[in-house]
């Protein structure tokens, strides 16, 4: 057997455990999926819950319940740059330390996370010499990539307009949103080489989230791609 199948089931496993730590009185909140946990915590119980459709939704909605004080530490995602929190409906000011916001909490407590899903061009270091002029688009976690199924052949030739406002649409197969938005793709022609023309031709691009890539037959794909108006 190889090793892939039983390193999922293992992760599948194992994922309970990385979604919450503990360290004396703080429970750390690592990772956010939809979930219910109930456990003991210096020989009390404590019951943790949350509701949410992360990644492709910032919105988390969280409780406790535990009979004493505790510390709750929920992490900050990297890629966030802007969010608000609501302790039991109203806005609060939690303080950040190494990328966690802490709340002191005492019996039932719930807390409103909500991480702002900008759609955001993203630059590879210029000593990645493959991906030098070119943005991959990422939404939140999620780093999405165009198919030619979606948006013709010759990927590569396609550039995204930095500052349209792209369209967020539920894909029913893919299970998932996917962005809409404005582009161009250079002009075709028939010669091998020509000289220079600034000829591009408007197109509406159509990126879909890299996971869920070589499903619908097989195509081109790719992920870092042109930009202009950046």
């Amino acid at each position: 057997c190889s090793c892939c199948p039983p390193n999922i089931t293992r992760f599948i496993a194992s994922a309970g455990d990385r979604l919450y730590a503990a360290d004396g009185g703080t429970v750390y909140i690592n990772h956010y999926a939809a979930s219910r946990t109930s456990t003991l915590f210096n020989g009390k119980r404590l019951k943790l819950s949350q509701k949410t459709d992360y990644p492709f939704d910032g919105k988390i909605s969280f409780t406790c319940s535990y009979p004493d004080e505790i510390t709750l530490a929920f992490r900050i995602p990297g890629w966030c740059e802007k969010y608000t929190v609501k302790v039991d409906g109203a806005p609060a000011e939690l303080p950040v330390r190494r990328g966690y916001a802490y709340l002191k909490a005492c019996g039932k407590v719930s807390v409103s996370l909500n991480f702002r899903m900008d759609v955001c061009f993203v630059e590879a270091n210029p000593n990645v010499q493959e991906d030098s002029g070119r943005y991959a688009v990422r939404r939140g976690p999620v780093v999405y990539c165009a198919e030619s199924v979606d948006n013709g052949g010759l990927l590569r030739d396609i550039r995204v307009d930095a500052k349209a406002k792209p369209r967020i649409v539920h894909d029913a197969f893919i299970g998932a949103p996917v962005i809409m938005t404005r582009g161009e793709r250079r002009e075709g022609f028939d010669t091998l080489y020509r000289r220079v023309k600034a000829a591009y031709v408007p197109c509406e691009v159509r990126l879909i989230p890299y996971f869920a890539f070589a499903n619908r037959g097989a195509c081109d794909m790719l992920v870092w791609l042109q930009a202009y108006n950046l």
